[in-house]
């Protein structure tokens, strides 16, 4: 450790000492009479220790009196005996906030988690905070961008990137903003993958559910069911499905074929197990559920639109099955929907109707939808009375 003590200092200014008062300067004067120590320069200040307010409050029994100069709030402050105080004002001078760039993380192909850190607040609270991105270099906040909210502390975040596109190669910054303006980090960039259909969730890639091998499918943070749920025995579709202590579905056209590649069709309150509580379990396997409303919209939020849901080609949906790419790994098949008229099959091959766990009233609740003709995704009410299909997402 150097010991850098004040002798240079000395030989330039001279150093005396007079009744135990200490005089700094380069004339010889003697101290004022009222300082213990008396400096005097034209060309050199005094430089208090530079701590930030971390290392500040790790200092163990300050005493009243105790001088220092907070790096992150930019104040020379004192410690009175209780609490630290501003020795220039109330606010230092304000200036950008100081903010680093990290690594980006789970990358798919349509989602990434952006580091970012913030240093140094810059002598004000931050008003906003997080990432901005684009597929061109320079991106700033006027293209894509996430917003963390304000904060008074520094520290680590995490932005969640969505609706990114398949195999392209993003551009991103960490930003924060205070009253002096917007700060950026360093440009990062990163790739897509090319089809999150090769990921499986973690741990769980298939499982055995009622006879029936169900693959899975990661998307975004949710693992999803890749086929549509085959639970139950089959009745007719003329007859309303009941609570008697079996699993009962539809078939479409009562063809139990159809089921094995389609998946069964249920009506809302058969699917729920006679509940009405979002994210139940219901007809699913144990440590999955019936996904709500909430957690559709973030499927959708994670995929570029209905095509990337959709199994492409035209094997099992009607032409032109715009858009369909499956690059999510979905593969949406279209069972159709059975009607509140009972036994009436309605798009067949030309839609994938999906029930979630949330009702609207007390008859009717929400379900999502892609079809054949088109390439976004649908969301609408329905009622329970209908038969549709059924996704499971994993707790």
């Amino acid at each position: 450790m150097k010991n850098y003590l004040l002798i240079p200092f000395f030989l330039l200014f001279g150093w005396h000492t007079s009744n135990a008062q200490v005089a700094i300067n380069n004339d010889g004067a003697d101290p004022d009479n009222s300082a213990v120590l008396d400096i005097q320069s034209s060309s050199r200040g005094l430089l208090a220790p530079r701590m930030s307010t971390s290392q500040r409050d790790a200092i163990s029994n300050p005493v009243a009196g105790l001088l220092i100069y907070n790096t992150n709030t930019h104040i020379l402050e004192l410690f009175d005996g209780s609490t630290w105080g501003s020795v220039a004002g109330e606010e230092g001078a304000i200036v950008l906030p100081l903010v680093l760039s990290g690594s980006v993380l789970n990358i798919t192909a349509t989602t990434a988690d952006a580091m970012g850190e913030i240093t140094d607040l810059g002598g004000d609270s931050v008003i906003r905070y997080g990432h901005c991105w684009s597929a061109y270099p320079n991106a700033t906040v006027h293209f894509e961008f996430t917003d963390l909210g304000g904060t008074n502390t520094i520290g680590t975040f995490t932005s969640n990137l969505n609706s990114l596109e398949i195999s392209t190669t993003y551009y991103v910054k960490a930003y924060a903003e205070n009253s002096a303006g917007i700060s950026y980090g360093q440009e990062m960039s990163f790739a897509t993958e090319t089809s999150g259909g090769n990921s499986p969730c973690p741990g769980t890639p298939t499982f055995t559910y009622g006879g029936q091998v169900y693959n899975t499918i990661m998307i975004g943070n949710q693992c999803w069911m890749k086929e549509n749920l085959n639970i139950g025995t089959m009745i007719v579709s003329t007859t309303p499905q009941s609570s008697n202590g079996t699993i009962e579905k539809y078939c479409v056209y009562d063809d139990v074929d159809r089921c094995a590649v389609y998946g069964g069709l249920y009506q809302w309150n058969e699917m729920m197990q006679y509940v009405t509580t979002e994210s139940t379990q219901g007809v699913c396997p144990t440590g999955w559920h019936i996904p709500t409303d909430t957690e559709w919209s973030t499927l959708e939020s994670n995929v570029s639109g209905g095509g990337d849901l959709k199994e492409a080609g035209l094997a099992h949906w009607f032409a032109p099955n715009t858009g369909a790419t499956d690059a999510s790994g979905y593969t949406a098949l279209p069972g159709g929907y059975i009607s509140n008229n009972f036994g009436s099959v309605f798009s067949y091959r030309d839609a994938a109707w999906f029930w979630t766990s949330s009702q609207t009233d007390v008859l009717k609740a929400w379900m999502w939808d892609v079809r054949y003709s088109i390439s976004t995704i649908q969301r609408n009410e329905r009622l329970k009375s209908f038969g549709l299909s059924v996704r499971c997402i994993k707790d």
